[in-house]
C-alpha cells in the first residue's frame, strides 16, 4: 500500500503544471449597462426622490446615450424602465408579503399610494387589491 501511494505521489509530481489564463467571461457593454441599471434601481427602490436625473448621474453616461441604450434593450424610455422595475417589485411583494398596499407603495418608491394604484392597474390590468386577491386565490388552489 505504501508503495502504491509513493507511486501516485511520484506520478503527480512528475506531471508538468501548465499555467494559463483563467476562463474569462466577457459581458457585452449592453449587458454590463443593464446590470448596473438594475443594481441602481434595486438599491434605490424605496427612494421616491430617485428620479431620471439621479439615475442618469449614477449611471455616469450621458442622458442621450442612456436613453438610446435602454430603449434598444427594453423598448422603454428611462422613466418607463424605472417605473416598470418598481411595479415588478410591487407585484412580487403583493404576492409574497402581508404588507399593506400603501406600505408596498412606499417600499417601491411611490410617494402616493393612489398614483401607485393607477400605475399598477395601467400596467397589469387590475388594481393591487385585485391582484393580491387573485394571487392568494391562485396559491390556495395550487396548494390543494
Amino acid at each position: 500500500m505504501a508503495s502504491s501511494l509513493g507511486k501516485e505521489i511520484e506520478s503527480l509530481m512528475s506531471k508538468k503544471f501548465v499555467a494559463g489564463p483563467a476562463d474569462i467571461k466577457v459581458d457585452s457593454p449592453d449587458d454590463s449597462l443593464m446590470k448596473r441599471a438594475l443594481e441602481l434601481m434595486e438599491s434605490n427602490m424605496d427612494n421616491s426622490e430617485y428620479d431620471v436625473t439621479s439615475f442618469v448621474a449614477d449611471m455616469a453616461v450621458s442622458r442621450t446615450v442612456l436613453y438610446q441604450k435602454i430603449r434598444e434593450c427594453t423598448g422603454m424610455s428611462i422613466r418607463e424602465f424605472m417605473t416598470d422595475i418598481r411595479l415588478q417589485r410591487a407585484r412580487q411583494l403583493l404576492g409574497d408579503s402581508s404588507c399593506t398596499i400603501a406600505e408596498i407603495s412606499f417600499m417601491t418608491g411611490f410617494a402616493n399610494p393612489k398614483y401607485f394604484s393607477v400605475c399598477f392597474k395601467k400596467t397589469f390590468g387590475m388594481s393591487p387589491t385585485e391582484y393580491r386577491s387573485e394571487s392568494v386565490y391562485d396559491s390556495a388552489e395550487s396548494a390543494n
